[in-house]
């Protein structure tokens, strides 16, 4: 079964958007989340061109299920709707995408390791005792 694609493939720093959602097999149902958790078959389902607004930052990942074949591959996309990445090590999660405080990475590293070129890292205050490394583009 062919894993669905998203057109776009992903954004950082673009506003409210619209992603189609499409796959290839014939009778397919795609199934999604928004949470970066990975699609079961009772997640929310469409067909192949269904659209999925996007009004803020989030991980959409997508499988597609029919009957008599095996489930698909995931598809995975970050849509960042601004270019700030947050961190702080007491994050109440459960995510830590590092898209909001409450969902920060817990570690400066993996904000930095998460991070392109005009990016921002918000650190929270603290003592990070960790060994970091710069990218070049990306503010701290």
């Amino acid at each position: 079964m062919a894993t669905p694609t998203f057109d776009p493939d992903g954004s950082i720093g673009v506003g409210p958007q619209n992603v189609t959602v499409g796959c290839t097999t014939p009778g397919a149902v795609i199934r999604y989340t928004t949470d970066g958790t990975e699609p079961t078959e009772t997640s929310p389902s469409m067909a192949s061109g269904g659209v999925i607004g996007v009004d803020h930052s989030l991980v959409l990942k997508a499988k597609a299920f029919a009957t008599g074949w095996t489930a698909s591959g995931v598809k995975s996309a970050v849509y960042r709707m601004e270019n700030k990445v947050y961190a702080w090590k007491a994050s109440p999660g459960p995510a830590h995408d590092g898209f909001s405080w409450q969902t920060a990475y817990t570690t400066v590293a993996s904000g930095l390791a998460a991070s392109v070129s005009g990016d921002e890292v918000w650190v929270a205050g603290g003592i990070y005792p960790e060994r970091i490394s710069m990218k070049n583009g990306v503010a701290l």
